[in-house]
């Protein structure tokens, strides 16, 4: 094992926390090697000094003051952040595009042009949607006559594949 590798197990070394395998490699490895074995003699002289601290205990008022205390309001801020999140990319991108689009119609000389450009397709699809409402109107009307027909028709469907099921089935056997 390399030193990186070893350095790794040395707390749990101290801490008898070590398979028996993984302690015999480092204690191997200590032997071979001097930087380690002082790493973990600093290791060491850090625990002993950590454990001459003495602890400190809170008493129970003290805790209930610092329970008390209230949480910091926030504050607002004005912040863009939300324009950054990937599912108001595609949003943002076609608001750049109708500004742009926008901003050159404004500054375009030719905007005579394309205003009648724009309302001769306007009237053009209009008329169009105009006809279309007229041949089903026309449609509507001239299927009037049969409607007592196309509903018996859709209310004696299921009667109608029963008996072309008994007729497949008489014809199978």
């Amino acid at each position: 094992m390399n030193c990186k590798q070893i350095e790794k197990f040395l707390s749990p070394y101290l801490e008898n926390d070590l398979s028996q395998e993984k302690k015999t490699l480092v204690e191997n490895h200590l032997k071979e090697c001097p930087k380690c074995s002082e790493l973990l003699s600093y290791i060491r002289e850090a625990k002993n000094s950590l454990a001459e601290i003495p602890e400190i205990d809170i008493s129970p008022s003290f805790m209930k003051k610092l329970y008390k205390i209230p949480k910091k309001k926030k504050r607002f801020t004005l912040s863009f952040d939300f324009l950054f999140k990937p599912a108001l990319q595609p949003l943002l991108a076609a608001a750049m595009v109708l500004i742009t689009v926008l901003s050159l119609y404004t500054v375009n000389p030719n905007r005579d042009k394309i205003n009648k450009y724009i309302n001769q397709y306007i009237h053009a699809g209009y008329s169009k949607v105009e006809r279309l409402y007229a041949r089903a109107e026309s449609l509507t009307n001239s299927l009037a006559g049969y409607k007592e027909d196309i509903l018996f028709s859709i209310k004696n469907i299921d009667f109608f594949e029963k008996n072309t099921i008994k007729k497949m089935e008489d014809i199978n056997e």
